[in-house]
Protein backbone atom coordinates (compact mmCIF):
# COMPACT_ATOMS: atom_id res chain seq x y z
CA UNK A 1 0.00 0.00 0.00
CA UNK A 2 2.51 3.00 -1.08
CA UNK A 3 2.11 6.47 -1.32
CA UNK A 4 1.69 8.47 -4.01
CA UNK A 5 4.34 11.24 -4.92
CA UNK A 6 3.42 14.43 -6.27
CA UNK A 7 4.10 13.49 -9.81
CA UNK A 8 1.30 10.87 -9.32
CA UNK A 9 -1.85 11.34 -11.86
CA UNK A 10 -4.91 11.91 -9.83
CA UNK A 11 -7.25 9.36 -9.53
CA UNK A 12 -10.35 9.00 -11.44
CA UNK A 13 -12.96 9.19 -9.66
CA UNK A 14 -14.65 5.58 -10.46
CA UNK A 15 -10.79 4.03 -9.64
CA UNK A 16 -8.91 5.99 -7.13
CA UNK A 17 -11.43 8.12 -5.19
CA UNK A 18 -13.59 5.42 -4.00
CA UNK A 19 -11.50 1.52 -4.58
CA UNK A 20 -14.80 0.03 -2.68
CA UNK A 21 -16.88 0.53 -5.70
CA UNK A 22 -18.34 -2.59 -7.29
CA UNK A 23 -18.89 -1.72 -11.16
CA UNK A 24 -20.14 -5.04 -12.23
CA UNK A 25 -23.10 -4.80 -14.06
CA UNK A 26 -25.21 -6.66 -12.11
CA UNK A 27 -24.63 -5.54 -9.03
CA UNK A 28 -24.97 -1.85 -10.08
CA UNK A 29 -27.95 -1.79 -12.62
CA UNK A 30 -30.02 -4.73 -11.43
CA UNK A 31 -33.14 -5.41 -13.78
CA UNK A 32 -35.10 -5.20 -10.45
CA UNK A 33 -33.99 -1.86 -9.59
CA UNK A 34 -37.76 -0.42 -9.34
CA UNK A 35 -39.14 -3.67 -6.98
CA UNK A 36 -35.98 -3.14 -4.97
CA UNK A 37 -36.94 0.90 -4.14
CA UNK A 38 -40.41 -0.21 -3.85
CA UNK A 39 -39.39 -2.95 -1.07
CA UNK A 40 -37.26 -0.64 0.52
CA UNK A 41 -39.85 1.31 1.32
CA UNK A 42 -42.16 -0.57 2.77
CA UNK A 43 -39.20 -2.00 5.16
CA UNK A 44 -38.83 1.83 6.23
CA UNK A 45 -42.55 1.31 6.93
CA UNK A 46 -41.98 -1.62 8.58
CA UNK A 47 -38.91 -0.38 10.74
CA UNK A 48 -41.32 1.97 11.87
CA UNK A 49 -44.10 0.85 13.19
CA UNK A 50 -42.48 -1.68 14.98
CA UNK A 51 -39.66 0.34 16.44
CA UNK A 52 -43.11 2.92 17.65
CA UNK A 53 -44.97 -0.16 18.84
CA UNK A 54 -41.89 -0.78 21.02
CA UNK A 55 -41.71 2.80 22.24
CA UNK A 56 -45.47 2.29 23.91
CA UNK A 57 -43.83 -0.21 26.23
CA UNK A 58 -42.97 0.91 30.08
CA UNK A 59 -39.89 3.14 31.63
CA UNK A 60 -37.44 1.00 33.18
CA UNK A 61 -35.05 1.92 35.51
CA UNK A 62 -32.01 3.54 33.31
CA UNK A 63 -34.46 5.78 31.58
CA UNK A 64 -36.11 7.12 35.00
CA UNK A 65 -32.66 7.60 36.72
CA UNK A 66 -31.80 9.83 33.87
CA UNK A 67 -35.18 11.73 33.37
CA UNK A 68 -35.22 12.29 38.05
CA UNK A 69 -31.93 12.39 38.41
CA UNK A 70 -30.43 14.61 35.78
CA UNK A 71 -33.25 15.67 33.31
CA UNK A 72 -35.32 17.59 35.73
CA UNK A 73 -32.87 18.73 37.59
CA UNK A 74 -30.65 20.94 35.16
CA UNK A 75 -30.85 24.28 35.45
CA UNK A 76 -29.90 25.23 32.13
CA UNK A 77 -28.01 23.46 28.93
CA UNK A 78 -24.34 23.64 30.18
CA UNK A 79 -25.21 21.50 33.20
CA UNK A 80 -25.39 18.52 30.82
CA UNK A 81 -21.30 18.53 31.14
CA UNK A 82 -20.95 18.92 34.80
CA UNK A 83 -23.32 15.43 35.91
CA UNK A 84 -20.43 13.77 36.00
CA UNK A 85 -22.28 10.46 35.65
CA UNK A 86 -22.15 7.71 33.36
CA UNK A 87 -26.06 7.11 32.92
CA UNK A 88 -26.20 10.90 32.13
CA UNK A 89 -26.50 10.62 27.68
CA UNK A 90 -26.01 14.30 27.48
CA UNK A 91 -28.27 14.68 24.10
CA UNK A 92 -30.77 12.44 25.89
CA UNK A 93 -30.56 14.15 28.87
CA UNK A 94 -30.77 17.57 27.18
CA UNK A 95 -34.13 16.48 25.52
CA UNK A 96 -35.39 15.64 29.08
CA UNK A 97 -34.83 19.07 30.60
CA UNK A 98 -36.27 20.86 27.03
CA UNK A 99 -39.69 18.85 27.14
CA UNK A 100 -42.01 19.71 29.51
CA UNK A 101 -42.96 16.98 32.13
CA UNK A 102 -44.68 14.71 30.19
CA UNK A 103 -47.54 12.17 31.34
CA UNK A 104 -46.88 9.73 28.14
CA UNK A 105 -43.34 8.86 28.71
CA UNK A 106 -43.11 7.96 24.55
CA UNK A 107 -42.06 11.44 23.92
CA UNK A 108 -39.15 10.74 26.08
CA UNK A 109 -38.24 7.92 23.28
CA UNK A 110 -39.25 9.78 20.58
CA UNK A 111 -35.43 10.87 19.67
CA UNK A 112 -34.62 7.09 19.59
CA UNK A 113 -37.77 5.92 17.55
CA UNK A 114 -36.78 8.32 14.54
CA UNK A 115 -32.71 7.87 14.79
CA UNK A 116 -33.72 4.32 14.43
CA UNK A 117 -35.81 4.51 11.63
CA UNK A 118 -33.22 6.96 10.01
CA UNK A 119 -30.58 4.16 10.64
CA UNK A 120 -32.12 1.86 7.86
CA UNK A 121 -32.44 4.11 5.26
CA UNK A 122 -28.73 5.44 6.18
CA UNK A 123 -27.38 1.64 6.10
CA UNK A 124 -29.37 1.23 2.84
CA UNK A 125 -27.60 4.57 1.40
CA UNK A 126 -24.44 3.42 2.70
CA UNK A 127 -24.89 -0.12 1.39
CA UNK A 128 -25.95 1.71 -1.97
CA UNK A 129 -22.24 1.76 -2.81
CA UNK A 130 -22.69 -2.13 -3.87
CA UNK A 131 -25.84 -1.85 -5.75
CA UNK A 132 -29.36 -2.10 -4.54
CA UNK A 133 -29.39 -5.22 -3.81
CA UNK A 134 -27.07 -5.32 -0.86
CA UNK A 135 -28.46 -1.73 -0.06
CA UNK A 136 -32.26 -3.19 0.34
CA UNK A 137 -30.70 -6.61 2.28
CA UNK A 138 -28.84 -3.71 4.74
CA UNK A 139 -32.30 -2.32 5.23
CA UNK A 140 -33.83 -5.34 5.78
CA UNK A 141 -30.89 -7.33 8.15
CA UNK A 142 -31.06 -3.36 10.31
CA UNK A 143 -34.94 -3.23 10.27
CA UNK A 144 -35.66 -6.93 11.58
CA UNK A 145 -32.36 -6.89 13.97
CA UNK A 146 -34.36 -7.20 17.29
CA UNK A 147 -31.32 -5.92 19.26
CA UNK A 148 -31.46 -2.43 17.26
CA UNK A 149 -35.52 -2.61 17.66
CA UNK A 150 -34.85 -2.60 21.18
CA UNK A 151 -32.76 0.16 21.74
CA UNK A 152 -34.28 1.81 19.30
CA UNK A 153 -37.50 2.18 21.13
CA UNK A 154 -35.58 3.49 24.88
CA UNK A 155 -34.99 7.28 25.93
CA UNK A 156 -31.20 6.27 25.83
CA UNK A 157 -28.47 7.54 23.58
CA UNK A 158 -27.43 4.23 21.87
CA UNK A 159 -29.77 4.06 18.59
CA UNK A 160 -28.54 8.35 18.31
CA UNK A 161 -25.40 7.25 18.36
CA UNK A 162 -25.56 4.37 15.68
CA UNK A 163 -27.91 7.62 13.64
CA UNK A 164 -24.76 10.17 13.99
CA UNK A 165 -22.61 7.35 13.10
CA UNK A 166 -23.91 6.47 9.97
CA UNK A 167 -24.25 10.65 8.72
CA UNK A 168 -20.28 10.81 9.92
CA UNK A 169 -19.53 7.79 7.36
CA UNK A 170 -21.18 9.10 4.69
CA UNK A 171 -20.06 12.38 5.07
CA UNK A 172 -16.36 11.18 5.58
CA UNK A 173 -16.80 8.99 2.42
CA UNK A 174 -17.93 12.07 0.29
CA UNK A 175 -15.01 14.01 1.67
CA UNK A 176 -12.38 11.40 0.85
CA UNK A 177 -13.94 11.27 -3.09
CA UNK A 178 -13.98 15.24 -2.84
CA UNK A 179 -12.50 17.17 -0.19
CA UNK A 180 -15.01 20.15 0.62
CA UNK A 181 -15.35 22.48 3.37
CA UNK A 182 -19.18 21.42 3.92
CA UNK A 183 -18.24 18.13 3.93
CA UNK A 184 -15.44 18.31 6.57
CA UNK A 185 -17.82 20.23 9.45
CA UNK A 186 -20.81 17.83 8.55
CA UNK A 187 -18.84 15.30 9.76
CA UNK A 188 -16.87 16.91 12.76
CA UNK A 189 -20.74 18.04 13.74
CA UNK A 190 -22.32 14.19 13.46
CA UNK A 191 -19.17 13.42 14.98
CA UNK A 192 -19.47 15.61 17.88
CA UNK A 193 -23.34 14.89 18.16
CA UNK A 194 -22.68 11.24 18.18
CA UNK A 195 -19.55 11.21 21.10
CA UNK A 196 -22.24 13.41 22.67
CA UNK A 197 -25.16 10.90 22.25
CA UNK A 198 -23.02 7.72 24.07
CA UNK A 199 -19.28 7.46 24.54
CA UNK A 200 -18.98 4.20 22.56
CA UNK A 201 -19.10 6.37 19.37
CA UNK A 202 -15.27 6.78 20.10
CA UNK A 203 -15.09 3.10 18.93
CA UNK A 204 -16.71 4.44 15.45
CA UNK A 205 -14.42 7.26 15.35
CA UNK A 206 -11.39 5.42 15.54
CA UNK A 207 -12.41 3.13 12.80
CA UNK A 208 -12.73 6.79 11.09
CA UNK A 209 -9.48 7.79 12.04
CA UNK A 210 -7.79 5.10 10.92
CA UNK A 211 -9.91 4.53 7.54
CA UNK A 212 -9.16 8.41 6.72
CA UNK A 213 -5.47 8.21 7.37
CA UNK A 214 -5.01 5.18 4.90
CA UNK A 215 -7.20 6.76 2.24
CA UNK A 216 -5.64 10.58 2.39
CA UNK A 217 -1.96 8.78 2.59
CA UNK A 218 -2.35 6.68 -0.49
CA UNK A 219 -4.19 9.70 -2.47
CA UNK A 220 -2.99 13.11 -1.45
CA UNK A 221 -0.09 13.84 -3.85
CA UNK A 222 2.20 15.94 -0.66
CA UNK A 223 2.80 15.70 2.85
CA UNK A 224 1.91 19.18 3.22
CA UNK A 225 -1.80 18.61 1.75
CA UNK A 226 -1.84 15.09 3.53
CA UNK A 227 -1.68 17.01 6.80
CA UNK A 228 -4.17 19.69 6.04
CA UNK A 229 -6.60 17.25 4.96
CA UNK A 230 -6.45 15.14 8.01
CA UNK A 231 -6.83 18.59 10.41
CA UNK A 232 -9.10 19.95 8.04
CA UNK A 233 -11.17 16.33 9.31
CA UNK A 234 -10.26 15.89 12.73
CA UNK A 235 -9.16 18.79 14.90
CA UNK A 236 -12.71 20.13 15.75
CA UNK A 237 -13.47 16.24 16.94
CA UNK A 238 -10.38 15.68 18.82
CA UNK A 239 -10.42 19.05 20.15
CA UNK A 240 -14.03 18.50 21.47
CA UNK A 241 -13.30 14.92 22.80
CA UNK A 242 -10.21 16.19 24.95
CA UNK A 243 -12.33 19.12 26.35
CA UNK A 244 -15.13 16.92 27.25
CA UNK A 245 -12.56 14.53 28.83
CA UNK A 246 -11.01 17.35 30.76
CA UNK A 247 -15.08 18.64 31.82
CA UNK A 248 -16.59 15.44 32.77
CA UNK A 249 -14.86 12.32 31.47
CA UNK A 250 -12.24 11.63 33.97
CA UNK A 251 -14.42 12.35 37.00
CA UNK A 252 -17.19 10.92 35.66
CA UNK A 253 -18.80 7.87 38.31
CA UNK A 254 -20.26 4.77 37.25
CA UNK A 255 -23.74 3.69 38.36
CA UNK A 256 -22.41 0.69 39.47
CA UNK A 257 -23.85 -2.72 38.13
CA UNK A 258 -23.61 -6.54 38.68
CA UNK A 259 -20.58 -8.35 38.46
CA UNK A 260 -19.77 -9.17 35.07
CA UNK A 261 -18.11 -11.95 33.21
CA UNK A 262 -16.17 -10.08 30.05
CA UNK A 263 -16.40 -13.66 28.30
CA UNK A 264 -19.86 -13.92 28.54
CA UNK A 265 -21.10 -10.73 27.74
CA UNK A 266 -19.14 -10.20 24.59
CA UNK A 267 -20.77 -13.64 23.74
CA UNK A 268 -24.17 -12.47 24.28
CA UNK A 269 -23.53 -9.69 22.38
CA UNK A 270 -22.44 -12.28 19.39
CA UNK A 271 -25.38 -14.11 20.02
CA UNK A 272 -28.07 -10.63 19.48
CA UNK A 273 -26.51 -9.78 16.63
CA UNK A 274 -27.52 -12.83 15.05
CA UNK A 275 -31.06 -12.94 16.59
CA UNK A 276 -30.65 -15.34 19.14
CA UNK A 277 -30.69 -14.49 22.79
CA UNK A 278 -30.50 -17.76 25.29
CA UNK A 279 -28.47 -20.34 26.98
CA UNK A 280 -25.41 -21.69 24.85
CA UNK A 281 -27.09 -24.21 22.19
CA UNK A 282 -25.96 -25.78 18.96
CA UNK A 283 -28.40 -22.51 17.35
CA UNK A 284 -26.90 -20.10 19.59
CA UNK A 285 -22.78 -21.81 18.77
CA UNK A 286 -23.97 -22.23 14.91
CA UNK A 287 -25.22 -18.17 14.73
CA UNK A 288 -22.36 -16.45 16.06
CA UNK A 289 -20.08 -18.92 13.68
CA UNK A 290 -21.75 -18.16 10.79
CA UNK A 291 -21.28 -14.23 11.92
CA UNK A 292 -17.91 -14.56 12.70
CA UNK A 293 -17.49 -16.37 9.31
CA UNK A 294 -19.18 -13.44 7.39
CA UNK A 295 -17.11 -10.90 8.99
CA UNK A 296 -13.69 -12.59 8.22
CA UNK A 297 -15.03 -13.18 4.57
CA UNK A 298 -16.85 -9.39 4.49
CA UNK A 299 -12.86 -8.09 5.38
CA UNK A 300 -11.37 -10.27 3.06
CA UNK A 301 -13.60 -9.47 -0.10
CA UNK A 302 -13.30 -5.70 0.60
CA UNK A 303 -9.35 -6.50 0.62
CA UNK A 304 -9.13 -8.73 -2.47
CA UNK A 305 -11.08 -5.68 -4.05
CA UNK A 306 -8.47 -3.01 -2.84
CA UNK A 307 -10.77 -1.29 -1.07
CA UNK A 308 -9.63 0.04 2.23
CA UNK A 309 -12.94 0.36 3.62
CA UNK A 310 -11.61 -2.84 5.68
CA UNK A 311 -9.44 -1.00 7.85
CA UNK A 312 -12.56 0.89 8.84
CA UNK A 313 -14.52 -2.22 10.03
CA UNK A 314 -11.26 -4.16 11.00
CA UNK A 315 -10.56 -0.97 13.23
CA UNK A 316 -13.44 0.37 14.55
CA UNK A 317 -15.45 -2.87 15.72
CA UNK A 318 -13.05 -5.27 15.92
CA UNK A 319 -9.39 -4.02 17.17
CA UNK A 320 -10.75 -0.44 18.99
CA UNK A 321 -13.24 -2.63 21.41
CA UNK A 322 -10.57 -5.61 21.77
CA UNK A 323 -8.18 -2.70 22.48
CA UNK A 324 -10.29 -0.93 24.97
CA UNK A 325 -11.44 -4.32 26.49
CA UNK A 326 -8.29 -5.38 27.09
CA UNK A 327 -6.27 -2.56 28.49
CA UNK A 328 -8.37 -1.77 31.30
CA UNK A 329 -10.95 -3.86 32.43
CA UNK A 330 -13.93 -1.58 32.15
CA UNK A 331 -16.30 -1.01 35.41
CA UNK A 332 -19.72 -2.42 34.13
CA UNK A 333 -20.29 -4.13 30.92
CA UNK A 334 -23.24 -4.92 28.63
CA UNK A 335 -24.49 -6.15 25.59
CA UNK A 336 -25.65 -2.88 24.57
CA UNK A 337 -22.63 -1.14 24.65
CA UNK A 338 -21.69 -3.12 21.40
CA UNK A 339 -24.64 -1.19 19.74
CA UNK A 340 -22.36 0.14 17.18
CA UNK A 341 -20.35 -2.99 16.57
CA UNK A 342 -23.39 -4.86 15.48
CA UNK A 343 -24.92 -2.04 13.54
CA UNK A 344 -21.74 -1.80 11.39
CA UNK A 345 -21.53 -5.58 11.36
CA UNK A 346 -24.54 -6.31 10.04
CA UNK A 347 -23.83 -3.63 6.93
CA UNK A 348 -20.82 -5.52 6.50
CA UNK A 349 -22.92 -9.03 6.36
CA UNK A 350 -25.40 -7.66 3.82
CA UNK A 351 -22.10 -6.65 1.52
CA UNK A 352 -20.69 -10.48 1.70
CA UNK A 353 -24.83 -11.42 1.38
CA UNK A 354 -25.11 -8.96 -1.52
CA UNK A 355 -21.67 -10.60 -3.52
CA UNK A 356 -23.14 -13.98 -2.96
CA UNK A 357 -26.60 -13.33 -4.99
CA UNK A 358 -24.69 -12.16 -7.46
CA UNK A 359 -21.94 -15.19 -7.97
CA UNK A 360 -24.20 -18.03 -8.96
CA UNK A 361 -27.80 -19.55 -8.46
CA UNK A 362 -26.58 -21.74 -5.45
CA UNK A 363 -24.62 -18.87 -3.86
CA UNK A 364 -28.24 -16.73 -4.19
CA UNK A 365 -30.19 -19.32 -2.43
CA UNK A 366 -28.06 -19.68 0.29
CA UNK A 367 -27.99 -15.78 0.61
CA UNK A 368 -31.42 -15.47 0.97
CA UNK A 369 -31.91 -18.00 3.07
CA UNK A 370 -29.80 -16.88 6.12
CA UNK A 371 -31.19 -13.83 5.46
CA UNK A 372 -34.46 -14.98 6.04
CA UNK A 373 -33.28 -17.29 9.07
CA UNK A 374 -31.95 -14.18 10.28
CA UNK A 375 -35.51 -12.13 10.00
CA UNK A 376 -37.57 -15.08 11.63
CA UNK A 377 -35.29 -15.25 14.64
CA UNK A 378 -35.30 -11.60 14.98
CA UNK A 379 -39.18 -11.59 14.56
CA UNK A 380 -39.65 -13.90 17.34
CA UNK A 381 -37.49 -12.16 19.65
CA UNK A 382 -39.18 -8.93 19.07
CA UNK A 383 -42.74 -10.64 19.00
CA UNK A 384 -41.81 -12.02 22.93
CA UNK A 385 -40.39 -8.82 23.69
CA UNK A 386 -43.53 -6.78 22.45
CA UNK A 387 -45.40 -9.23 24.48
CA UNK A 388 -43.83 -9.42 27.61
CA UNK A 389 -42.12 -6.11 27.94
CA UNK A 390 -38.90 -4.36 30.37
CA UNK A 391 -40.93 -5.68 32.90
CA UNK A 392 -44.09 -4.26 34.80
CA UNK A 393 -43.34 -2.06 37.74
CA UNK A 394 -46.70 0.23 37.45
CA UNK A 395 -48.55 -3.33 37.56
CA UNK A 396 -46.96 -4.87 40.27
CA UNK A 397 -47.44 -1.03 42.21
CA UNK A 398 -51.20 -0.59 40.93
CA UNK A 399 -51.42 -4.33 42.20
CA UNK A 400 -50.12 -3.81 46.03
CA UNK A 401 -52.28 -0.47 45.99
CA UNK A 402 -55.17 -2.71 45.65
CA UNK A 403 -54.49 -5.05 47.76
CA UNK A 404 -53.53 -2.81 51.03
CA UNK A 405 -54.81 -3.06 54.34
CA UNK A 406 -54.88 0.97 54.08
CA UNK A 407 -54.20 4.08 51.76
CA UNK A 408 -50.32 3.33 53.15
CA UNK A 409 -48.43 1.18 50.92
CA UNK A 410 -45.32 0.26 52.88
CA UNK A 411 -42.75 -1.78 50.54
CA UNK A 412 -39.08 -3.47 51.24
CA UNK A 413 -36.90 -5.30 48.65
CA UNK A 414 -33.74 -6.20 47.27
CA UNK A 415 -32.58 -2.82 45.58
CA UNK A 416 -34.57 0.53 47.76
CA UNK A 417 -32.10 2.73 45.05
CA UNK A 418 -34.14 0.79 42.33
CA UNK A 419 -37.31 0.80 43.81
CA UNK A 420 -37.45 4.43 44.87
CA UNK A 421 -36.64 5.42 41.54
CA UNK A 422 -39.51 3.51 40.40
CA UNK A 423 -41.41 4.25 42.79
CA UNK A 424 -41.49 7.97 42.48
CA UNK A 425 -41.85 8.09 38.47
CA UNK A 426 -44.98 5.64 38.61
CA UNK A 427 -46.84 6.56 42.04
CA UNK A 428 -48.76 9.19 40.11
CA UNK A 429 -50.06 6.81 37.59
CA UNK A 430 -51.50 4.55 40.11
CA UNK A 431 -55.67 5.06 40.35
CA UNK A 432 -56.61 6.15 43.18
CA UNK A 433 -55.18 7.84 46.46
CA UNK A 434 -52.41 5.81 48.02
CA UNK A 435 -48.95 6.74 49.67
CA UNK A 436 -46.31 4.39 48.82
CA UNK A 437 -43.10 3.83 51.47
CA UNK A 438 -39.96 2.13 50.50
CA UNK A 439 -38.28 1.28 53.58
CA UNK A 440 -34.74 -0.28 54.10
CA UNK A 441 -34.51 -3.30 55.73
CA UNK A 442 -32.95 -2.70 59.03
CA UNK A 443 -32.62 -5.30 62.18
CA UNK A 444 -35.40 -2.88 63.85
CA UNK A 445 -37.42 -2.12 61.53
CA UNK A 446 -40.15 0.94 62.78
CA UNK A 447 -42.45 -0.15 60.45
CA UNK A 448 -43.35 -3.52 59.33
CA UNK A 449 -43.89 -3.47 55.66
CA UNK A 450 -46.66 -5.38 53.97
CA UNK A 451 -45.02 -6.12 50.91
CA UNK A 452 -41.69 -7.05 49.63
CA UNK A 453 -40.64 -7.02 46.44
CA UNK A 454 -37.49 -9.01 44.98
CA UNK A 455 -36.38 -8.18 41.30
CA UNK A 456 -34.04 -11.10 38.89
CA UNK A 457 -32.42 -10.76 35.57
CA UNK A 458 -32.55 -14.00 34.98
CA UNK A 459 -34.52 -14.70 31.91
CA UNK A 460 -35.06 -18.24 33.27
CA UNK A 461 -36.33 -17.13 36.78
CA UNK A 462 -38.45 -19.08 39.13
CA UNK A 463 -38.70 -17.58 42.81
CA UNK A 464 -38.93 -19.12 45.77
CA UNK A 465 -42.44 -19.66 46.91
CA UNK A 466 -41.81 -17.90 51.02
CA UNK A 467 -39.94 -15.68 52.63
CA UNK A 468 -38.94 -16.57 56.30
CA UNK A 469 -37.85 -14.67 59.12
CA UNK A 470 -35.12 -14.59 61.53
CA UNK A 471 -36.81 -17.34 63.62
CA UNK A 472 -36.90 -19.24 60.20
CA UNK A 473 -41.20 -18.68 60.15
CA UNK A 474 -43.10 -18.06 57.23
CA UNK A 475 -43.22 -14.39 57.19
CA UNK A 476 -43.78 -13.44 53.51
CA UNK A 477 -45.73 -15.27 51.07
CA UNK A 478 -45.34 -15.13 47.34
CA UNK A 479 -48.29 -13.44 45.35
CA UNK A 480 -47.86 -12.54 41.67
CA UNK A 481 -44.55 -12.22 39.20
CA UNK A 482 -44.49 -9.18 36.51
CA UNK A 483 -42.43 -10.79 34.18
CA UNK A 484 -39.87 -8.96 31.49
CA UNK A 485 -38.35 -10.02 28.38
CA UNK A 486 -34.75 -9.93 29.30
CA UNK A 487 -32.22 -6.94 28.27
CA UNK A 488 -33.43 -3.52 29.87
CA UNK A 489 -35.79 -4.60 32.74
CA UNK A 490 -36.26 -6.88 35.29
CA UNK A 491 -38.51 -9.94 36.59
CA UNK A 492 -40.55 -8.15 39.50
CA UNK A 493 -41.82 -11.15 42.62
CA UNK A 494 -44.46 -9.72 44.57
CA UNK A 495 -44.38 -10.67 48.20
CA UNK A 496 -47.19 -10.00 50.66
CA UNK A 497 -46.85 -10.43 54.83
CA UNK A 498 -48.42 -13.82 55.71
CA UNK A 499 -50.46 -12.20 58.54
CA UNK A 500 -52.00 -9.40 56.27
CA UNK A 501 -52.63 -12.06 53.42
CA UNK A 502 -56.26 -12.25 52.67
CA UNK A 503 -57.22 -16.18 51.65
CA UNK A 504 -58.28 -14.71 48.05
CA UNK A 505 -54.78 -14.36 46.88
CA UNK A 506 -53.19 -17.30 44.90
CA UNK A 507 -49.29 -17.03 43.62
CA UNK A 508 -49.93 -16.41 39.74
CA UNK A 509 -47.40 -15.76 36.77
Amino acid sequence: MGRRNATDEPRSATSGARGDVDHSPAVSRPKSGGICSLALGAVLVAAAGVRLWAAQDEFWLDEIWTLLSFGRNLHSPRDIFTAHHDNNHYLMTLWMFTIAPQRNWFLYRLPSVIAGVATVALTARMARRWGITTSLLAAVLTAASFFLIFYSSEARGYALAGCFALLAFLALDRFLQTPTVVMGLLFGAATILGVLSHLTFVEFYLGAIAWSVVRLWRTVPSPDKFVGRCAQLHLIPLAFIAALYLIDIRVMQFGGGDPFDMQHVVREAASLAVGTYEQVTPLVVAGIALGTAATLAGLLLLAREKSDLWVFFAVGFLIAPAVLLTARRPPVLHERYFYLNILFLLVLWSYVLGKMVVASRLARFAALAVAGIFVLLNVELTREFLRVGRGHYLDALTYMAENSTGTDVNISGDAEFSYRLYTEFYAPYVPGEHHFHIHTIVPEMPVEPEWVILNSQDRDYHPKGVILDSKGREAFALEKVFPYAGLSGAHFAVYHRTTMRGPRHTPSQ
